[in-house]
């Protein structure tokens, strides 16, 4: 009887062990290239309607968006290094400041406005219900010198970044 369970017990050992062989094999990459990743907003889907801003002359790439992405969340662009872009745009959010009524910027001070959700601005043409910047690729200056946002000038800012071998 014991004789019989453990040869069982092989069996199904053995059974396992094959299976498991098969199924790594069947993981293993193929032969050839290894994908590359597309850089988001190349390519659109062909339900998508025609975007507002095209990007022909600015085209998306990967080191932009590593260089866009360390401005977005660099604190020190902001007068009193507290506040950066992500502050108000919380990626949590939709990029958008869904925890407060106003946005708030250095020394705490309230905005007129609470930060919009930053997807799809490719498709608008107008960012704020007052007015605001129209051009996308401009609209970031606007918080950067708005003195209730992250009040600095647009001198201290390339001081900053000039001084800063990640961004040079």
């Amino acid at each position: 009887m014991l004789i019989n369970l453990l040869a069982k017990n092989t069996v199904a050992a053995t059974l396992a062990l094959g299976l498991a062989g098969q199924l790594l094999a069947g993981c293993r990459s193929a032969d050839g290239p290894a994908p590359t990743e597309a850089v988001p907003g190349t390519t659109l889907p062909a339900n998508f309607p025609a975007p507002v801003y095209a990007l022909e002359d600015n085209p998306p790439s990967a080191a932009a968006f590593a260089l866009g992405r360390s401005l977005f969340y660099d604190v020190r662009l902001s007068r009193d290094g507290t506040v950066s872009c992500g502050s108000c745009h919380q990626q949590f959010a939709a990029f958008a400041h869904a925890d407060h009524r106003l946005s708030h910027g250095v020394d705490n001070l309230l905005g007129t406005r609470n930060a919009p959700a930053l997807q799809n601005l490719r498709w608008k043409a107008d960012f704020f219900w007052d007015g605001g910047p129209k051009n996308l690729e401009t609209l970031p200056l606007a918080p950067l010198t708005n003195p209730v946002e992250m009040d600095e000038t647009l001198a201290n800012v390339l001081r900053k970044l000039n001084g800063d071998a990640t961004y040079v």
